[in-house]
Parts: C-alpha cells; sequence; structure tokens
C-alpha cells in the first residue's frame, strides 16, 4: 500500500485596503497676508464704494429704523382747510364719487314662460302596422 500523503500546505495572507492606513498628517495653515499696493501709503484707509453700506447686528426678520438724518418725517396732516374738510389729506385727491343707486330689479319671469309644457303626443290613426302614405310626386 501506498503511504498517505500529507495535507497540502494553505498560506493565507491577509492585507488592509489603502483607505484604513492611517491619515498623513499636513502643514498647519497660516491666514493669507492682505496684499500691499506700493503706489499707496499703507496706513491709509481705502476709499468708501458709492453703493457700500454698512453692517448692523439684530435678530432674524427685524428691521432696524432707519436713521432720522436720511429719512426726515412727513408733514402732519392737514385738518380743516379746504372747501369742505375733506379730512387729512387737504385736498389732495378728488371727493369720491356719490353712492351708486341700486335700481330695483325688474320681476321673475313666470315659470310657464321659462320651461314651456311638452307639446301633446301624436296619436297615429289605424295602430302601429297601419302603412304610411307618401306625399305624390
Amino acid at each position: 500500500m501506498a503511504a498517505p500523503r500529507p495535507p497540502p500546505a494553505i498560506s493565507v495572507s491577509v492585507s488592509a485596503p489603502a483607505f484604513y492606513a492611517p491619515q498623513k498628517k499636513f502643514a498647519p495653515v497660516v491666514a493669507p497676508k492682505p496684499k500691499v499696493n506700493p503706489f499707496r501709503p499703507g496706513d491709509s484707509e481705502p476709499p468708501v464704494a458709492a453703493g457700500a453700506q454698512r453692517a448692523q447686528m439684530g435678530r432674524v426678520g427685524e428691521i432696524p429704523p432707519p436713521p432720522p438724518e436720511d429719512f426726515p418725517l412727513p408733514p402732519p396732516p392737514l385738518i380743516g382747510e379746504g372747501d369742505d374738510s375733506e379730512g387729512a389729506l387737504g385736498g389732495a385727491f378728488p371727493p369720491p364719487p356719490p353712492p351708486m343707486i341700486e335700481e330695483p330689479f325688474p320681476p321673475a319671469p313666470l315659470e310657464e314662460d321659462i320651461f314651456p309644457s311638452p307639446p301633446p303626443p301624436l296619436e297615429e290613426e289605424g295602430g302601429p302596422e297601419a302603412p304610411t302614405q307618401l306625399p305624390p310626386q
């Protein structure tokens, strides 16, 4: 008899994928330096643009009141002046038109005029088997 064979040797190597590798460390990021214009003196501030506005802190949805120097208050309304004392507007608008005069509606039509009665049924002479006569040609 033949000698028994030894079992085959199995070698398994397990390696982790590349994304399991430890992360590389990068150099710290430094804030960029402001640009310097050699044709301007360094200590003066740039001029403010024509459309630039000042930012205001506040809550969302809250509208800050406008500065009083930009928006002066309107003059108070004039009361008691004019032809008929038209109110606070002082005659800036024409008087309202006169109220509409409602005319009475015409009387409603009778129900017989709206829905006339159907015509009476046609009565045939001689029953349904009676021949119909054709008109002469």
